[in-house]
């Protein structure tokens, strides 16, 4: 019991430290920026669960400057 909470807590830690050394943004399958829609990013009151994006989305990254 105790070794999985440690692996639990290891993997957070590396994940939190891994997104944190990163920029992250959206691209299109040639790498060119895509911003989403404000349409997309409305949620209706009534939805209750996640929405796949209108257009295939990709998710470039380059390492933070200091």
């Amino acid at each position: 019991m105790l070794g999985m909470r440690f692996a639990k807590l290891e993997m957070a830690l590396i994940t939190a430290y891994w997104v944190g050394m990163f920029d992250f943004e959206f691209s299109d399958k040639d790498g060119n920026r895509v911003v989403p829609t404000p349409s997309s990013l409305i949620m209706s009151r009534n939805r209750h669960s996640a929405k796949k994006p209108d257009q295939n989305m990709y998710l470039r990254y380059k390492l933070r400057e200091a």
